[in-house]
């Protein structure tokens, strides 16, 4: 008697210990569904990058914020190795602070400073 209920307890302490700490976000469960406009061949600084730099990051990178100052192209261009970095990558940590944009803007970001970072 004493012996099932050890083999029960444990049991359920083995069972809820592992069922826990599962998590995956829904990038890492679904890869392939993005959310929004997935076009990464029309990318540019004018229609993508500055109205999405202006949602994600200009709450804190503007004049007299946060450096770098993310408002203006020469400073984005000038930026754009740490802008990788952060935003795309999340290295050394992810930008913005709350967690990496969605997988769709990082793909446009990344499209858009493999080809240079064009003022376009």
């Amino acid at each position: 008697m004493v012996m099932k209920k050890i083999l029960y307890l444990s049991i359920t302490a083995l069972t809820l210990s592992l069922s826990a700490c599962y998590y995956d976000t829904e990038e890492e469960l679904y890869p392939n569904s993005f959310s929004g406009n997935t076009d990464t061949v029309n990318v540019t600084y004018s229609k993508t990058i500055a109205p999405m730099l202006a949602a994600n990051c200009n709450n804190c990178h503007k004049a007299g914020g946060i450096s770098p100052n993310l408002t203006a192209y020469a400073s984005v261009f000038a930026n754009k190795a740490r802008v990788k970095a952060r935003a795309i990558d999340g290295s050394p940590s992810p930008m913005p602070t709350g967690g990496l944009m969605n997988l769709t803007n990082r793909n446009k970001l990344a499209t858009w400073i493999a080809a240079g970072a064009p003022n376009n």
